[in-house]
């Protein structure tokens, strides 16, 4: 490919150290939703720290 040619490919770090999470797209991607606020928040942080491995900082931003 023309456009990688010359071009130096960067090694990614052993673990990110910030994850950004977008709120929104990740409760849109849940297949299924507790009945109860206490089970969805569970839900969603277990969703998270899965995700994030050994990231130093986490970041939950939602739009409302």
């Amino acid at each position: 490919m023309l456009l990688e040619n010359g071009v130096e490919s960067l090694q990614s770090p052993p673990h990110a150290s910030a994850f950004i999470i977008d709120a929104m797209a990740l409760l849109q991607t849940l297949t299924r939703v507790p009945d109860r606020f206490a089970g969805l928040a569970d839900l969603v942080l277990r969703t998270i720290i899965e995700q994030v491995g050994k990231a130093t900082r986490i970041d939950f931003v939602a739009d409302k």
